[in-house]
């Protein structure tokens, strides 16, 4: 069965800080992009970076995590946040 994909129905994007308010629970009206992109270094799940680094780009939240990852609960989510964006430069090097 060979479906068209481009007639299939694609999911409405939203920008990570309305799909994560909650990462920002004082003012994420007010906060910048940045404190986002912090919050989610420092609680680390690997689809909330993916979306951010989508978004973003994975240069800018590598920036983000030289300025957080000296804090105690940057110490704490290293080895994850390491792990998950290694991960993401391997898998973006080696797209089409």
């Amino acid at each position: 069965m060979n479906q068209d994909l481009s007639s299939q129905p694609q999911p409405e994007w939203i920008p990570c800080r309305k799909k994560y308010r909650l990462l920002v629970p004082s003012n994420p009206d007010h906060a910048n992009d940045d404190v986002f992109i912090y919050a989610a270094l420092l609680d680390p799940h690997v689809l909330i970076l993916a979306d951010f680094v989508a978004e973003f780009g994975l240069r800018r939240v590598r920036a983000a995590w030289e300025t957080v990852s000296g804090t105690q609960e940057g110490r704490l989510a290293r080895p994850h946040v390491e792990r998950m964006l290694t991960n993401f430069e391997k898998g973006l090097r080696e797209c089409p």
